[in-house]
């Protein structure tokens, strides 16, 4: 291999290792911050999307959910 795919490959193992991580946390509601978001206002109303971002302070995973 060379120095490039050897570093690739690095990355990807940390990657799964991050998603490991996240998936066995808590994720404790003291821990994660939520923020409501919206896309409002359009001429159509129907178009309008409501959503809370999250994050989770421990394992720094970052999801959505719509509202």
């Amino acid at each position: 291999m060379n120095a490039i795919k050897d570093r690739k490959a690095k990355i990807e193992q940390l990657e799964k290792e991050i998603r490991e991580i996240q998936a066995e946390c808590s994720h404790p509601r003291t821990c994660v911050n939520s923020k409501s978001k919206s896309n409002s206002g359009n001429y159509d109303p129907s178009a309008d999307s409501y959503w809370v971002e999250h994050e989770c302070g421990l394992c720094e995973k970052q999801w959505r959910t719509d509202q």
